[in-house]
């Protein structure tokens, strides 16, 4: 019964990393243009660098988005 209940706990957190992982390697590569390793997911320099291209994208879109 515990084996169970940590296999299934197990196999939710494996399938949410993936799922994280997977959105965060799109928001990049929109961001950023290119592929992205998996070095660019834990570098800070990567991350400041979307955040201030999806700044600049926010701030030269449509004054009323819908």
């Amino acid at each position: 019964m515990d084996l169970t209940i940590a296999l299934c706990i197990g196999i939710a957190v494996t399938v949410s990393g993936l799922i994280v992982a997977v959105r965060a390697r799109l928001r990049m590569r929109k961001s950023l243009g290119r592929r992205v390793s998996d070095l660019d997911l834990v570098s800070y320099r990567t991350w400041n660098q979307v955040q201030e291209t999806e700044k600049r994208n926010a701030e030269s879109g449509p004054i009323h988005p819908r």
